[in-house]
C-alpha cells in the first residue's frame, strides 16, 4: 500500500500472447549488491549496537536500545529522504520484518526479480514498510499461461508486487509488533484482521509472533495471501472460473534473499527526496544479453516491465508510481 496509504538458465520471451525462446541465458539468482550500476554514493549507516533484548519472550522484534517510537519518528537524528522516519530506524525494520514468501519453484513459477524499500510514518505513530518485489515476469494463470481465453490479465513482462507492513511500539516490552499488513493482490490488496487479544496481526509468523510474517505466493501471477488456504480458494474475478493456486509452494525465502544480500541501498526514499528512482537492473544478466536493461522508476509514472528492454516484445505490468501514491 501507499503512503496515502537475482546455474543459468534459458529465458523465454512473451511475445504477441505466447512463449518464445529469447537470446541468451540469465542467472536463477542474482547478483550481490553492488555488481550492478545502481549503488548509491552513501557511506553505511552508523549503526549503534543492538544490546540485550529487555523482553525475548514477547511478540515482536527488538531493533536495538533507543529504537523507540520517540526516537524513530519525534527526534528521528538523520532522515536523508526527509520522510519522517529516523534512516537508523527504518533500515533496521526493512530488514527485520522482511516478510518470508512461500513460492512455486520452477518449472511451476519463475519468482526471480529485484526488490526495493521503502518507509515512512503516519500521524498515527505507526511505521509502515513497503516492499517492492519488482519480479522480473509475470507467467499468466496457472490453467492458461498466456493463452488465457478471458479478459483476464495475460503473462507480461514486469510484475510490480508489493507488501506493506504497519508496525507499531510497545513501550514495555521495547520491541516493535506487526499491527496490520497489507498484501497485493493483482489491483487490490488483502488485508489482516487485528489480533486485540495477543495485539499483533492475524497472520502466519515463520519465526516469532508480532514480528516477520509469512506470504503465499500464487503460482504464475504472484498475488500474495495471508494462508495456502486462502490462496487456493481465491478467484481472480467473481465472474470467471479462475482460482488462484498455492499448491507446489515448497520454496521459501525472505524478501531480498539471505541477510547477506540485503541491502539498505535499496531504499527508494520518498517523492519528495527520491533516493532512488530511474534504476538499471543489479543482474548483469540484462546486459550480457541485451547489451543493457530497460531503467525502471519508482516516483516517475511507467510501466513496469521487470528491466527488460523493449526490443525483446511483449506487454508490461502496471506502474509502482501509481502504487506508491495511492
Amino acid at each position: 500500500m501507499s503512503f496515502r496509504t537475482k546455474c543459468r538458465l534459458v529465458v523465454q520471451c512473451i511475445v504477441a500472447g505466447a512463449i518464445v525462446a529469447c537470446r541468451g541465458d540469465m542467472p536463477v539468482t542474482s547478483p550481490s549488491v553492488g555488481d550492478g550500476p545502481t549503488e548509491l554514493p552513501r557511506g553505511p549507516l552508523k549503526v549503534p549496537t543492538i544490546g540485550q533484548d529487555p523482553a525475548p519472550d514477547s511478540s515482536g522484534i527488538f531493533l536495538g536500545q533507543g529504537i523507540t517510537l520517540d526516537f524513530c519518528i519525534e527526534q528521528h537524528a538523520t532522515d536523508v529522504d526527509v520522510d519522517g522516519l529516523d534512516d537508523i530506524c527504518e533500515a533496521r525494520m526493512a530488514e527485520a520484518f522482511r516478510p518470508e514468501l512461500r513460492f512455486a519453484p520452477p518449472p511451476y513459477d519463475d519468482t526471480r526479480g529485484e526488490p526495493y524499500w521503502v518507509a515512512r510514518p503516519d500521524s498515527s505513530g505507526h511505521a509502515w514498510i513497503g516492499y517492492l518485489l519488482g519480479y522480473y515476469r509475470d507467467l499468466g494463470p496457472w490453467q492458461w499461461g498466456c493463452d488465457v481465453p478471458f479478459d483476464l490479465d495475460h503473462c507480461h513482462y514486469g510484475d510490480a508486487e508489493n507488501i506493506w507492513l504497519v508496525l507499531s511500539f510497545n513501550a514495555r516490552t521495547q520491541h516493535w509488533v506487526l499491527r496490520t499488513a497489507y498484501y497485493s493482490h493483482h489491483q487490490d490488496w488483502n488485508r489482516s484482521l487485528f489480533d486485540g487479544t495477543h495485539g499483533y496481526a492475524a497472520v502466519e509468523y515463520p519465526a516469532r509472533p508480532g514480528g516477520y510474517p509469512r506470504a503465499w505466493v500464487s503460482q504464475g501471477k504472484h498475488a500474495n495471501f495471508f494462508t495456502q488456504s486462502d490462496c487456493n480458494t481465491a478467484r481472480y474475478k467473481d465472474y470467471l472460473p479462475y482460482v488462484e493456486r498455492c499448491d507446489h509452494n515448497t520454496g521459501s525465502a525472505r524478501v531480498g534473499g539471505p541477510d547477506t544480500d540485503w541491502s539498505e541501498y535499496w531504499n527508494i526514499g520518498s517523492e519528495s527526496h527520491p533516493l532512488l528512482d530511474g534504476v538499471a537492473s543489479r543482474n548483469p544478466a540484462f546486459f550480457n544479453v541485451y547489451g543493457s536493461s530497460r531503467i525502471e522508476t519508482f516516483w516517475t509514472e511507467k510501466k513496469f516491465r521487470g528491466w527488460m528492454p523493449e526490443t525483446a516484445g511483449g506487454e508490461s505490468a502496471g506502474s509502482y508510481f501509481a502504487v506508491l501514491r495511492w
